[in-house]
């Protein structure tokens, strides 16, 4: 943009230079700087309208997060959340979920099949070091990938009656076009979420996940096992 400016600068010299021959000229274009600043003023007008075009963009956004794409943190009625999504090596028949409620929950957590992720492996561990089990809880979401495009995607965390409820689907993650390239490589797709509550944590989760066929999983545990209904 800057050399656009400058080129549209020079140009205007030049046309200030032919259109002053007398000398006179000059003072008549003073008005029509004027208008310039009129057009400034339309321009501002046209700022405006850019400024309502996007607050409709924007909302338009806003929606899009909530109905197609991946939530990553947010807050609730008196928690927040964090996400982090990764692949595996040993995916699982049928989508699981479960509740860390304490470092070795964590610890048996990566060791069993998601210390050997790969490039994941470092990012899961920090993201299990950072969480502080006094207040918070962790939920690892998984399910099939039937390529290395699909994703575990977070669609909602809430607090129902002492029951923290998060709802996630396994998604393609092409574009909207369907045309992007993927390595057909079955495998685990996964995600951590991480809850932090403003009083105790809780000791309940009620899961949803759906898989990559349109098929709803609903998963609920008090404890380290899994009752998949």
């Amino acid at each position: 943009m800057g050399a656009l400016a400058a080129v549209a600068g020079c140009l205007g010299d030049g046309f200030d230079e032919e259109s002053d021959p007398d000398g006179g000229e000059p003072d008549e274009d003073e008005p029509g700087n004027g208008t310039g600043d009129d057009d400034e003023n339309g321009n501002g007008n046209g700022d405006d309208e850019e400024g309502s075009d996007g607050d409709e963009d924007e909302d338009e956004d806003v929606d899009k997060d909530v109905d197609e794409d991946d939530l990553q943190s947010g807050d609730g009625n008196g928690f927040s959340y964090e996400a982090l999504g990764y692949q595996f090596p040993d995916y699982p028949d049928s989508p699981e979920a479960s509740l860390l409620r304490d470092e070795d929950d964590a610890d048996d957590w990566l060791e069993d099949g998601h210390d050997a992720g790969g490039g994941n492996t470092s990012d899961l561990a920090e993201f299990l070091d950072e969480t502080s089990f006094d207040e918070s809880v962790v939920v690892p979401l998984e399910a099939r990938g039937s390529d290395l495009c699909h994703e575990m995607v977070l669609r909602e965390v809430d607090l129902e009656d002492e029951t923290l409820s998060v709802e996630a689907k396994v998604s393609d993650g092409r574009d909207d076009d369907g045309f992007e390239a993927c390595a057909e490589q079955v495998t685990g797709v996964g995600r951590l979420v991480r809850v932090t509550f403003e009083d105790d944590p809780v000791t309940e989760l009620s899961a949803t996940i759906v898989d990559q066929d349109g098929q709803e999983h609903g998963i609920s545990t008090a404890s380290d096992d899994n009752d998949d209904s």
